[in-house]
C-alpha cells in the first residue's frame, strides 16, 4: 500500500485536489478488495457532523473512519471526530489506525 504525502502549508484549492487523490486511492483499494457498491464525497466544515449527515443522506450501511490515537483524556476534552461519529452514527462504524 502506498501513501499520498500532505503538504504542510496547503491552500484550499490544493486541499480539494489532495482530497480527490486520497478518495480515488481509497476507492481503488476498496474495489480491489471486492467492494462493489461505493459512494464518496469530499466533506468540509464540522467533520463529524458532515460525515453523520452524509451517512444518513445516502442511507449508509457502514462508516470507516481513521482515528488519530489520542489518549482517553484528550478524546474526552477534544471530542475527536472519530469518537463523535462512532458514538452518534446510526449505522456500523469502524475506526482504524
Amino acid at each position: 500500500m502506498s501513501t499520498i504525502p500532505v503538504p504542510v502549508d496547503i491552500e484550499d484549492t490544493g486541499l480539494e485536489k489532495y482530497g480527490a487523490q486520497v478518495l480515488e486511492k481509497a476507492k481503488t483499494i476498496a474495489i480491489d478488495a471486492g467492494a462493489t457498491d461505493l459512494s464518496d464525497k469530499i466533506l468540509r466544515d464540522d467533520l463529524a457532523m458532515a460525515i453523520l449527515d452524509y451517512s444518513e443522506e445516502v442511507d449508509a450501511d457502514m462508516i470507516i473512519i481513521r482515528t488519530r490515537e489520542m489518549g482517553d483524556f484528550s478524546c474526552l476534552m477534544l471530542r475527536s471526530a472519530s469518537h463523535k461519529v462512532a458514538h452518534d452514527a446510526k449505522c456500523t462504524c469502524i475506526t482504524v489506525k
